[in-house]
C-alpha cells in the first residue's frame, strides 16, 4: 500500500474526531464538568508535550557545551559564556555573584 494512502487514512482518521466532536456537542447536551475534563486533559497533554521538546533541546544544549569543555579543555567561566546566551548560567560556589 502507498504511503500517501496510508498517511491520507490516519489524518482523516485523526481529523474525524473533531467532526465527531462537533455533532455530540451540537446534537447532544454535554455537561460542563465533563467539558472541563476534556479541556483539562487536553492542556494537561499539550503542556508536557511542550516540556518534552523543551527538555530535550536543553540536554542536547548542555551536553554540546559539557563535551567542549571536556575534551577540548575549555575553562569552565568559558563554558559559562557559551551558556549564557541560552538563559544558562553555571552555580558559583565561593558565594560571590
Amino acid at each position: 500500500m502507498p504511503g500517501w494512502l496510508i498517511a491520507a487514512f490516519w489524518g482523516s482518521l485523526a481529523g474525524s474526531a473533531l467532526f465527531i466532536g462537533a455533532g455530540i456537542g451540537y446534537y447532544m447536551r454535554v455537561p460542563p464538568r465533563v467539558t472541563a475534563g476534556i479541556m483539562a486533559f487536553g492542556s494537561g497533554v499539550l503542556i508536557s508535550a511542550m516540556a518534552f521538546e523543551l527538555m530535550d533541546e536543553a540536554y542536547i544544549t548542555i551536553a554540546r557545551c559539557r563535551t567542549l569543555s571536556r575534551n577540548v579543555g575549555i575553562p569552565k567561566a568559558l563554558s559559562s559564556e557559551l551558556l549564557s546566551p541560552f538563559g544558562i548560567y553555571t552555580r558559583r560556589t565561593d558565594g560571590a555573584k
